[in-house]
């Protein structure tokens, strides 16, 4: 825990070695290609373009400077971009950037990051046990846990494993290259890192917030809550 930042960093537990996993730049190049493509073809580039540089904002991706690029010598895997649209009249974030941590390596790997990582144990409360606490009280509440897997940072080697390319859709130049900071749903350990996160918080500070720290742990299902 960084506590000037007050963000937890986390390592991704792997089952295997990260260095089963190739470079696999020319594969993810592709893929970009394609998402360009498709995205002008449906006229919501800017839409994506617009998204992707709020996530820029908020540090969720990086881009990586040559430097960068040259001084990590470590395990290196590009993983895809894929947009979802959500309609509706209440969608705040109707075009949302999910990331596929499943996608295959072409050979000799055939790996994706997901197939060397570890899910790691259940650490869900009952959902019928948060459901039904909101008849406990007179006056009943609500919460949600704004961008919830993306409050744990990344250490470095989870961050070059998913690496990302992205140019705002202009093919006039190379892709910029991007490591992902945070942990990102998608990843097969991304619920119970950012769970294991969440409870750790609760128990530092449960001292001087106990009503708090029951409500984090007891009455929370993922990034919702009900209390009263």
């Amino acid at each position: 825990l960084d506590e000037e930042k007050r963000q937890w960093t986390a390592a991704y537990p792997f089952s295997k070695t990260p260095s089963l996993l190739i470079d696999n730049y020319n594969q993810a190049r592709r893929m970009t290609e394609a998402a360009e493509r498709r995205l002008k073809k449906q006229k919501r580039l800017e839409e994506f373009n617009k998204q992707f540089q709020d996530t820029v904002d908020r540090g969720v991706f990086k881009r990586l400077s040559p430097e960068e690029l040259a001084a990590w010598k470590g395990p290196v895997n590009y993983i895809a971009m894929v947009e979802a649209f959500k309609e509706g009249p209440h969608q705040t974030t109707p075009l949302r950037i999910c990331m596929n941590s499943a996608l295959k390596q072409p050979p000799p790997s055939g790996l994706s990051l997901n197939d060397l990582l570890m899910k790691g144990p259940s650490a869900l409360v009952s959902l019928c046990t948060v459901t039904l606490s909101i008849r406990e009280y007179r006056y009943a509440l609500t919460k949600d846990l704004s961008k919830f897997y993306q409050r744990v940072q990344a250490n470095p080697l989870a961050q070059h494993v998913r690496r990302i390319l992205w140019r705002d859709g202009d093919t006039s130049r190379e892709p910029d290259v991007y490591v992902t900071t945070t942990v990102n749903f998608g990843d097969k350990p991304a619920g119970c890192v950012a769970i294991a996160a969440l409870r750790m918080t609760a128990a530092k500070y449960g001292d001087k917030y106990p009503d708090a720290q029951y409500f984090l742990q007891y009455r929370t299902y993922v990034d919702d809550a009900t209390a009263g």
